[in-house]
Order: structure tokens, then C-alpha cells, then sequence
């Protein structure tokens, strides 16, 4: 694909490229120099998606799972990730593979070959689906890739809530491809064709394809990772947990044990069992690493130290290596959610008040405790007791306090009301 020709059909190259539905002779390129920054040029088409999938969610009346604050720090997390990964790590990462393939390659590939083409398509997923499993089998990587999985709503921009953390280790996965003598360029195309396909799949507008698409819909679904397959993936309940990893494929789920079928009787709760309360993106981009880190430090021998990061997420000393599957706890149903939602409001409305001096924060700020310590110690707010008595502890304190931070409130409050300007009159 020649520059003017990408410049006169961007929007085609854009919506093409999302899908993987590039001709094989779109990827013959030659020199890394001509390669094509593919996800950029796919962003576009994404943004026009994610609007729809927001204007079909609110017509089916499921707007609630749809969140414009959640997909300004998709896509703000993103842009983060492009910047640091542009400016330092792509030569870092890129630099192995290179290396691999000068030096170590086993043989060399032709670049604008169909056979080229296919091991490349089949290949770079193959690798990929391993990189996703490790993600969430080992402490390590899942603290790389926890800031993807944070979001509690599944939508395409989730496609883009992606860590440059992750990326200081991804690339060793790739290296056999490089080894087969797959050339850098080809391979720089394929992971980028693999990585617009997953976005996509970060979708909750799209039913099941058979139900869209009869008979060709269930072979799509038995081959390829569809949104279907990948709320699964996402999904907090019991049944998903550390299933579906394929990016582009899904046999390789079918066949390693990985695969799970969404369920039609149970509504999938999103994010994960213990939930970073931040939207900060730097923060929830390498807190989960500095929390890994410390639990590792604080392990009794060298030994679980390393368990500790190179065993599963739920390890802990004494159960197996991926943790005790009776320790995930049930999934937060509906309610719950729109609880602690509640909670949030509160709070926010409350401490408003309380800053401007509002009368009705008088009576707001203790319903607001109270209610505070009832959903604390009734529902799974807080993952630990530790975190649970602190907030108890804070909520008892500030009710003790109330009547002095009542009488200042109301105080501020008379202030604001002698010094407001009074209304001009309109002859």
C-alpha cells in the first residue's frame, strides 16, 4: 500500500485495518521504514465505533454500562502508553527481536510471501495467547497488565486502557518468530493487525454472531476471539476467571483447557476481585507493581518472595501455584454496584457542600457516614479488614466531630449569605 493511496482511503484503510481485513499483499513490506503505524491509523474508525456502541447500548436501555468519565481514562491512559512506548521503549523492545533475528534465526522467511503471510497471521497469535496466559498466571505480569483489566465497563475504548509498563516485557514472547526468521518488518505489521483485531472485541453492544449471522456465525465463533468470548475474559464471576486469552484466535483457548462459553443466564460483572479506587493514569499504570513488590518483600523465606511474583496473583504460601480456586470470592451482583455508586454521589455532594459552606450538608454528611459504615461492613467494598476497620474507624471519628464541623459549616454558610451580592433589578 503506496502513501497517496493511504492518504486518498484512509477511512477504508482505517475500518480495514480494525478487522484484519488487509490483503496479503497490504503486509509485503521491505524495510522497517515503510511500515505503517497501523493502530494509529486504526484509532479513528475505533473512536466512530465506540460513539455507536454507545448509541446502541442507550437505545437497548443498557447506558448504565457505558461511561464517558471510564472512556476519557481509556483513552488518556492510552495516549500515555503511545507517548512513553514512541519515545523509549520501541527501540528497547524491538532492539531484542532485531538481535534474535540477525543473529540467531534458524532460517529466513521471504517477505512477500503467501507462506510468509499465513505463519505470520497464525504465528504472532500463537505467541500473543501465551504473553496474555503468563499476564494473568504470574504476580509479575498480571501487575503489568491489572491497569487493563481495572475498567468495570467493557467498551471499545477499554481496547486502548493499556500499560507501557507491560511493554518492557512483551517482546520476549515474540521472540521465536524472530528466531523462524520472520522478517521485523512483516512481524512489526502482524502485531499490530492482532492488536486493532482485540480491540473490537472490547465490546458489550454485540450479541452472540450466530444470533446475527446464522450458520456461519457459530464457525466465526469457534475460530476467531469474538466480543462475546472476550466479556468472558474480562468478566469477575467464578466461571471466568483466567479464561479466554486469545487475541485473534480462539482454538488455541479450545485447545490448551482455557475456553469458556458466555453464559446466558448470568449477567458479567467487570474489573477485578480487588479494585484500585483510582482514576489517577500514572497511578493505576504501576501501583499494582509496587503493591506486588511489597507483598513479595513481606513474605518469610527467599523462596515465597519469588513465589510471590513469578506464582499466580491469588498465590499464597501453602495453596497451589495459581492459588485456591475456592478462594475467588462471587462476583458483585447489580445492586451492589449501584450501591457503592450511591456512595460516591454522596460523597462528592457532601464535601461540596461542606467547602461552600451549604446548609443541606449539615443534615447530608452524617446520613452520608451513616450509611457509609452500614454498605462497609454488609457488602465487599474493601478487599482486607485492614482497609475495612480504617474506613469504620474514619467514619465513627468524623460523626464524633460532627456537631463542631455542623456549627462551622452553618457559620460559612451565614457568611456566604450577608456578602452575596444582591440581586440587580430589570427596569
Amino acid at each position: 500500500m503506496n502513501q497517496t493511496t493511504s492518504d486518498d482511503n484512509f477511512w477504508e484503510y482505517s475500518a480495514r485495518a480494525n478487522f484484519y481485513f488487509l490483503p496479503p499483499s497490504d503486509t509485503y513490506v521491505k524495510e522497517l521504514k515503510d511500515v505503517f503505524p497501523i493502530v494509529i491509523m486504526a484509532v479513528p474508525f475505533m473512536l466512530v465505533l465506540t460513539v455507536l456502541e454507545w448509541a446502541i447500548l442507550t437505545l437497548a436501555g443498557k447506558a448504565r454500562n457505558w461511561s464517558i468519565h471510564d472512556v476519557i481514562v481509556n483513552f488518556s491512559t492510552g495516549s500515555l502508553t503511545q507517548v512513553v512506548t514512541s519515545s523509549f521503549l520501541r527501540g528497547i523492545e524491538f532492539s531484542g527481536y532485531l538481535w534474535v533475528y540477525s543473529n540467531l534465526r534458524i532460517t529466513t522467511l521471504p517477505w512477500d510471501s503467501i507462506y510468509t503471510y499465513m505463519m505470520a497471521v497464525v504465528g504472532v497469535d500463537f505467541c500473543s495467547y501465551f504473553w496474555h496466559r503468563t499476564c494473568h498466571e504470574m504476580s509479575l505480569g498480571w501487575s503489568f497488565h491489572y491497569l487493563h483489566h481495572s475498567s468495570e465497563y467493557l467498551n471499545m475504548s477499554v481496547g486502548a486502557r493499556v500499560s507501557w509498563v507491560m511493554r518492557i516485557f512483551k517482546w520476549m514472547f515474540y521472540l521465536p518468530m524472530a528466531a523462524l526468521g520472520l522478517p521485523p518488518p512483516v512481524f512489526l505489521i502482524h502485531s499490530q493487525l492482532g492488536f486493532a483485531w482485540g480491540i473490537w472485541s472490547h465490546n458489550d453492544a454485540c450479541p452472540k454472531l450466530h444470533k446475527i449471522i446464522p450458520g456461519i456465525g457459530h464457525l466465526i465463533e469457534y475460530i476467531l476471539v469474538t466480543p462475546s468470548h472476550h466479556r468472558v475474559h474480562h468478566g469477575v464471576n467464578p466461571y471466568c476467571i483466567d479464561k479466554n486469552y486469545g487475541q485473534l484466535f480462539i482454538v488455541w483457548d479450545r485447545m490448551f483447557g482455557t475456553f469458556v462459553e458466555e453464559r446466558e443466564d448470568e449477567e458479567i460483572t467487570y474489573g477485578t476481585m480487588s479494585q484500585i479506587n483510582s482514576n489517577h493514569i500514572f497511578d493505576i499504570q504501576v501501583r499494582p507493581t509496587i503493591e506486588m513488590l511489597q507483598r513479595a518483600a513481606s513474605m518469610p523465606t527467599f523462596g515465597d518472595k519469588l513465589k510471590a511474583i513469578f506464582y499466580g496473583p491469588g498465590w499464597a504460601p501453602g495453596t497451589p501455584r495459581l492459588g485456591n480456586p475456592e478462594d475467588i470470592p462471587d462476583d458483585v451482583t447489580l445492586w451492589e454496584q449501584r450501591v457503592n455508586l450511591v456512595l460516591h454521589l454522596l460523597t462528592s455532594t457532601s464535601v461540596g457542600g461542606l467547602y461552600d459552606g451549604r446548609k443541606y450538608s449539615v443534615w447530608l454528611e452524617p446520613l452520608r457516614l451513616l450509611c457509609y459504615l452500614v454498605s462497609v461492613l454488609a457488602l465487599p467494598i474493601f478487599s482486607t479488614l485492614q482497609e475495612t476497620t480504617i474506613v469504620v474507624c474514619v467514619c465513627l471519628v468524623s460523626l464524633l466531630m460532627w456537631p463542631r464541623v455542623s456549627a462551622i459549616t452553618l457559620s460559612r454558610a451565614a457568611e456566604v449569605s450577608t456578602t452575596a451580592p444582591a440581586p440587580k433589578k430589570v427596569n
